[in-house]
């Protein structure tokens, strides 16, 4: 599907999130973010998508255009720097690779006023241990099924266990998941989005 597709047939109540990769080419990555602002603009959905990328310049790209902008991060080394250059770029979230979260690096990061998600999560057991985290919103490949499985007592005890979390904390922190849009990719912090993998716009050069 091509983005132009995809800004018109969707719903307009349903966010977006775009992301932009280019294979060792930051000028490519940039280029293709402010392209991607420039299909946003001749829409009337500009307010419900969100540019993604491992690279800053696609990221400092799409917040200087007015798009919210999210970086994706592998480490977590340097989070003042990194926090002190989404201040300055004007970019609102960052998306850490679940291997990485731990409770003091999503409390820094929010603290400075980051959205926090992460992703790809497929097993229930992760996904409960991030959602008691806090994070913000989930990327997963299945998100109809781990929906189910969390909301599901037998899943969600299994999950637990595994963790060795107390069911009425567990429980507290995924209620009302259900109810939850599965594209949708804002939450409160209590109630962690379930939302599909990231859909890319990969190494595109604008027209």
């Amino acid at each position: 599907m091509r983005l132009e597709e995809l800004l018109d047939g969707a719903p307009l109540e349903l966010p977006l999130q775009v992301e932009v990769k280019a294979h060792g080419n930051p000028e490519l990555a940039r280029a293709t973010a402010a392209e991607v602002c420039r299909m946003v603009r001749a829409t009337a959905t500009r307010r419900r998508v969100e540019v993604l990328s491992f690279h800053t310049c696609a990221c400092e790209e799409a917040a200087a255009d007015g798009l919210p902008a999210r970086l994706i991060i592998w480490a977590d080394y340097a989070i003042g720097a990194l926090i002190d250059w989404a201040a300055d770029a004007g970019v609102g979230g960052v998306c850490v690779e679940h291997f990485l979260l731990h409770a003091e690096l999503v409390q820094r990061l929010r603290a400075s006023g980051l959205s926090v998600s992460t992703g790809t999560i497929n097993d229930p057991t992760l996904a409960l241990q991030a959602a008691l985290l806090e994070v913000d919103a989930i990327t997963t490949d299945r998100p109809a099924a781990l929906r189910r499985e969390l909301s599901c007592p037998a899943g969600l005890i299994g999950a637990e266990q595994r963790l060795g979390q107390p069911a009425a904390l567990s429980t507290a922190r995924i209620r009302g998941w259900p109810s939850i849009s599965t594209s949708s990719m804002t939450s409160t912090s209590s109630k962690p989005t379930m939302r599909p993998s990231r859909r890319t716009l990969s190494s595109v050069k604008p027209q």
